[in-house]
């Protein structure tokens, strides 16, 4: 006889106790027998393991807590729903761009306080972008090619190939190049620096990240400020189309894309603007 049939009588009295309770208040309840999940693989196996694991503690082999506090159970739910959701992140078959640069649920990714930059940097995440790699594949641009003429319109040709960008991404380059002189003061075995794409847009994680947290802050400032002086002065914004607070602003979208003559208006720099850290993504 397993440990879970031994008080079914008295769980099943006390059941009709409160059918009858119920009925009273003219309230009514049908106890209803709901079959398990037998035949399921899944299921079949998370009950044999809670059978053992029930067996156990009424063997006195595992020692298991009388009380359970709230704060036990909020955490029990959230570690099962995260483990969840990021079972379901790793098997599903969309969104892998983006998993590429935040495999794991719930990361804390750094975002400008400008809001035109934050917005840019988002849809670069999400593979969202306008550049015109992007816009071919959505049908909103005629050609995937970048107005340089070299190549596709990706958003790693613009951050590290593109010409027309060259002087700043020198000045890119030689900010990433002292952050990462520091980086490797702290190391014992000095590495050399490999800017890549997703060196500069993957957000920090202790697991993937080639720098420690502080240092990549320094390097999505960096990233910020080029984001910041190619929507300024590279006359398309390559990343977003959102972002317009008011009809004025609707006006001076072309074909999607941002007016330069729009942003030459802005003020400040990223580096010395605050930055905030949003809690999870949730990407789906």
């Amino acid at each position: 006889m397993f440990w879970f049939t031994v008080n079914n009588l008295e769980i099943s009295n006390r059941l009709i106790n409160v059918q009858l309770q119920l009925k009273v208040m003219d309230k009514y309840v049908n106890l209803v027998y709901i079959p398990g999940h037998s035949g399921i693989t899944g299921n079949d196996l998370a009950d044999e393991k809670a059978r053992k694991l029930a067996c156990s503690i009424s063997c006195g082999n595992t020692e298991a807590t009388e009380n359970v506090t709230v704060s036990d159970v909020y955490k029990l739910i959230t570690e099962i729903a995260t483990r969840s959701w990021q079972r379901k992140w790793h098997e599903d078959s969309t969104g892998r761009a983006t998993y590429s640069f935040i495999p794991d649920v719930g990361t804390k990714v750094t975002f400008p306080k400008t809001r035109e930059i934050g917005v840019s940097y988002c849809r670069i995440l999400l593979h969202d972008t306008m550049s015109n790699d992007d816009a071919f594949r959505t049908g909103i641009a005629d050609t995937y090619m970048c107005d340089c003429g070299h190549e596709r319109e990706t958003v790693e040709h613009v951050l590290l190939r593109c010409p027309r960008h060259a002087e700043a991404r020198s000045i890119m380059k030689n900010n990433l190049s002292d952050i990462w002189n520091n980086v490797n003061v702290r190391r014992r075995h000095k590495r050399n620096l490999e800017i890549n794409e997703s060196f500069l847009l993957m957000p920090f994680n202790y697991n993937y990240s080639d720098v420690y947290r502080k240092e990549d802050y320094y390097v999505k400032e960096t990233l910020f400020e080029f984001l910041s002086t190619v929507m300024r002065c590279g006359g398309k914004g390559y990343f977003a189309e959102c972002g317009l607070r008011n009809a004025e602003s609707c006006q001076r979208v072309i074909c999607g894309k941002f007016d330069a003559d729009f942003f030459c208006g802005m003020k400040g720099k990223v580096r010395n603007e605050s930055m905030r850290n949003v809690t999870g993504m949730n990407i789906y």
